[in-house]
């Protein structure tokens, strides 16, 4: 049965709803919905429901449901001063290598952007979910990957 009114893959309720109410949600159930938490008798545990928000969020920043997140202009405002427009200027962090990009992982860079790593400062209070994984992308695509 279809919820009316609700776009799971609108950037605006995603952000809306932030990560841990999603989670949550996906867990142990809401209104109409069917929990699918292990506790509550189904297939996911926490960090499969995590998995799944954070898909959802990237499909919806990907197809511009976030705002339209452009991440090359979001890693040119907070990201290339230090890391460099090519992303080659730190010797440990090369951000225009394929190879290094995909050993992190989108979860792995996307914390770093967010909570920061290192030397590097979080950058979760200026740069919201959607606008990390657009930064994400935008790397990959960059690196020659995606």
């Amino acid at each position: 049965k279809r919820v009316t009114n609700l776009d799971i893959f609108s950037g605006k309720f995603l952000e809306d709803q932030g990560e841990g109410v999603l989670t949550m949600t996906i867990l142990g159930g809401r209104g109409g919905m069917p929990a699918f938490g292990e506790e509550n008798g189904g297939p996911l545990d926490i960090k499969k429901a995590k998995s799944l928000v954070q898909y959802l969020q990237s499909s919806a920043a990907a197809a511009g449901g976030a705002g339209g997140a452009d991440g090359k202009a979001l890693y040119a405002k907070n990201c290339a001063a230090c890391h460099g427009d090519s992303g080659k200027s730190l010797a440990n962090a090369d951000l225009g290598s394929k190879d290094y990009l995909a050993k992190r992982g989108d979860v792995g860079l996307m914390e770093a952007i967010l909570k920061g790593k290192g030397g590097m400062p979080a950058l979760g209070g200026s740069v919201s979910q959607g606008d990390a994984q657009a930064i994400v992308d935008y790397l990959k695509k960059a690196a020659g990957g995606q």
